[in-house]
């Protein structure tokens, strides 16, 4: 078996915890076999583990593949072996203070499950928890209701189903989110993402006629493509939602409105013809 480190490195504990996994599954599983599943050599495997060596950037994103890593805990396990094994001092530092920031974040995060998220039918979930959030909010069903143009019956569903999942609570007279953000893996098939995702065109649809245009911004664009590159494409527009969230999701300010970015990237010719 592989020891546990005495003290918590993040990528080394998530290394250890899968061949951990994998061992309890198969007590014939060595360190020689895992080392060949990561696509590394047993000696440098040792050496990481034992925090002597550290591996590339793109081994990293290999190795938090092979062992299932979700998507955000990839970006943490990543930025875990460049914070100890950067190049130099000042690729170093930096890590370690993004890498702060994002476990920060990570442990305030919800991660739904596909089951879960199967619960979410439309966009008033999230849009309740958000408006928890207003400086202003009184924390009753008649002024959420109103806020958010539902019906008081909506409210009250809403948050009877929040509550049920303990994803709200009632403290001291107001209601309080447990989480400050939420989110689900992506490119994974589900009828409840696409009724939420849905609902959200419905919704768009709807401030598209009847907000004015100083409170909304809407923009598209066509073009040819190249397939190959859909990945990246999804990668960048994926980077950009989390960079726009940094920048206009900050915890210091007083928030007084609630607003949905949604941004869509889909194919609109078909093959052949």
């Amino acid at each position: 078996m592989v020891e546990k480190s005495k003290s918590s490195i993040f990528h080394i504990e998530r290394i250890k915890a899968a061949f951990d996994d994998r061992r309890q599954r198969n007590p014939s599983y060595s360190l020689r076999s895992f080392a060949r599943d990561l696509e590394l050599s047993p000696s440098a495997l040792s050496a990481l583990l034992n925090g002597k060596k550290g591996i590339s950037k793109q081994k990293a994103l290999i190795v938090s593949q092979k062992i299932g890593l979700s998507r955000s805990e990839g970006m943490v396990f990543l930025l875990s072996v460049v914070s100890h094994h950067g190049k130099s001092p000042e690729l170093r530092n930096q890590a370690k203070q993004k890498l702060q920031r994002t476990l920060e974040k990570h442990l305030s995060t919800e991660y739904l499950t596909k089951e879960a998220f199967s619960n979410l039918d439309s966009w008033h979930d999230f849009a309740l928890m958000e408006a928890l959030e207003l400086s202003n909010c009184e924390h009753t069903v008649k002024w959420l209701a109103r806020r958010l143009t539902l019906t008081c019956e909506q409210v009250e569903k809403t948050i009877k189903k929040l509550e049920k999942q303990k994803r709200i609570v009632f403290e001291n007279g107001k209601y309080r989110s447990l989480f400050t953000e939420t989110t689900t893996e992506f490119d994974v098939p589900n009828d409840g993402v696409k009724e939420y995702h849905s609902s959200l065109l419905t919704a768009a649809r709807t401030s598209l006629y009847k907000q004015p245009l100083h409170q909304r911004e809407f923009l598209n664009m066509t073009l040819a493509f190249h397939k190959e590159d859909l990945t990246e494409a999804k990668d960048f527009i994926r980077n950009f939602q989390e960079q726009f969230a940094e920048r206009f999701y900050p915890k210091n300010k007083t928030k007084d409105a609630v607003y949905q970015l949604s941004v869509q990237w889909f194919r609109l010719d078909q093959e052949g013809g």
